[in-house]
């Protein structure tokens, strides 16, 4: 995940991991990263939706959250 609110970075940090990948996939071959993507497509909501709750009913101070991230 990257936590920026820069755009430019953004997008910096998303064509760093995109380009990984596509190195990746060279590396472990079509059958692997259609694997990882589908695990990725299950767990990047899930993650998101346990940011969401935790943020909204955890007890802890909010300077602790991660509400500005997400």
């Amino acid at each position: 995940m990257a936590f920026t609110n820069d755009k430019n970075l953004f997008n910096k940090y998303l064509n760093q991991f995109y380009s990984c990948r596509i190195k990746r996939g060279h590396i472990i071959g079509e059958k692997y990263i259609k694997y990882e993507k589908t695990v990725e497509n299950f767990e990047g909501p899930t993650y998101y939706c346990e940011y969401r709750f935790y943020n909204n009913h955890s007890s802890l101070d909010k300077s602790l959250k991660l509400i500005k991230f997400v």
